[in-house]
């Protein structure tokens, strides 16, 4: 026995509509057996297809039946496994598309082929579509890898790396057997093959961008190890320039050249400010923090106000260290604004206030801020805390900063 049990593809986006495929069909299976084991007569009987009756709409309720509960979880578990890489690529309606295409072309080869036959026999399943998925990952990405597990006898088994090409053509080839040699196993080969061959066709047709060996690679790293941040500069750059809309892949390319010592090339600072209003709002500040702190400050590299919003959302969130230095750096920028100058050093002098009851730093940011900005409302509440921690200040003996 062999069985696909995990894909190393981390899906690009969320995959709402294979989500929302899972939950139809298993609710319309429950909804359409008998003590949720099989599919009742009368069920098959109006909404499988069947080529008698073709065309119908039971080419589309067809791909939503199952004959029992073990064909809905052999499905569902293909879909889930295949379904999510594909929709992350294709996103919402291509995805659409790509299924209900695929499905529908497993369904013409089969009655063609099959129907002329056996007209009144009526087929089911969402096989049809998901091997339409399995065929667009098998061209979107060749080489991402899965875990097959195997069981031969009772003592031999375990878990093998397969590529996605030779677990696609695994299951496409008995298909292909099958149908060839006329095994009679009550599975619609030629529908799985009609859906493969749909699938790519889909793929191509949309121009899907396609996975190299070294951006596969890249993925299940982050399969295995579950977090961006732990991959290498290079993994990581694979990810982004397969997924350029990922932000949270621009900022931990930013970050691994950083910590790694190197100097980030012009792509990874271009492809990161162009996601820099959106990780400002949105993504980890801890590292968000270092990279703008250290490209942000005298090189003058981002705008102030980033470095600014994004101190402040440190310090909200306990990070008073890297508040510190990221409102340390929109200071040292030679491009800062005086809204923005006045803004940093007023709340510079809160963090070393409230955080580390640094008094004297706080005085003396506070004093700067009345001397530079005075009769502004914000130079009003920095006088007010002035008086608050000066005499602190003067206790611990010293006001340097």
């Amino acid at each position: 026995m062999l069985l696909p049990i995990k894909t190393k593809n981390p899906p690009e986006s969320f995959p709402f509509i294979t989500c929302a495929l899972l939950f139809l069909n298993v609710v319309i299976f429950f909804a359409t057996s008998e003590m949720g084991l099989i599919i009742r007569e009368d069920v098959l009987m109006k909404w499988a297809f069947k080529s008698e009756d073709f065309p119908s709409v039971t080419l589309l309720t067809s791909m939503f039946l199952h004959a029992d509960i073990l064909h809905l979880l052999g499905n569902m578990w293909f879909l889930y496994l295949f379904g999510f890489a594909v929709e992350g690529r294709l996103r919402t309606w291509k995805f659409v598309l790509l299924y209900f295409v695929s499905g529908f072309c497993g369904d013409l080869l089969h009655h063609l082929f099959v129907g002329a036959n056996f007209p009144d026999i009526p087929s089911l399943g969402a096989s049809g579509a998901i091997m339409g998925l399995v065929g667009a990952a098998i061209y979107m990405f060749p080489h991402a890898k899965i875990n097959m597990f195997y069981w031969i006898g009772w003592l031999w088994y375990g878990v093998a790396e397969w590529s996605m090409w030779v677990v696609g053509l695994f299951y496409l080839g008995f298909d292909v057997l099958y149908a060839m040699l006329g095994v009679e196993s009550g599975v619609a080969n030629l529908a799985h093959i009609g859906g493969a061959v749909g699938g790519v066709l889909v793929a191509v047709l949309v121009r899907a961008k396609r996975d190299d060996s070294h951006t596969s690679e890249a993925k299940a790293s982050l399969s295995d190890m579950g977090n961006l941040f732990a991959l290498s500069p290079y993994e990581v750059q694979q990810i982004a320039k397969a997924d350029p809309n990922n932000a949270e892949a621009a900022l931990a390319w930013m970050w691994s050249h950083l910590h790694s010592g190197k100097s980030p090339p012009d792509e990874c600072f271009a492809l990161f400010e162009r996601h820099l209003p959106r990780l400002v709002r949105t993504t980890h500040v801890r590292e968000l923090a270092a990279v703008l702190a250290a490209y942000g400050g005298r090189s003058g590299r981002f705008h102030p106000r980033y470095l600014v919003d994004v101190g402040l959302r440190a310090e909200r969130e306990a990070e008073p260290q890297a508040a510190v230095r990221l409102l340390e750096s929109a200071l040292a920028n030679p491009h800062i604004s005086g809204g923005d100058k006045e803004s940093a050093m007023y709340q510079l002098a809160m963090v070393h206030e409230a955080w580390f009851k640094n008094y004297g730093a706080a005085a003396n940011l506070y004093q700067q801020v009345i001397n530079e900005f005075g009769g502004s409302p914000l130079a009003d509440q920095a006088a007010a805390r002035y008086k608050f921690v000066s005499p602190m200040a003067q206790q611990s003996g010293s006001y340097k900063y």
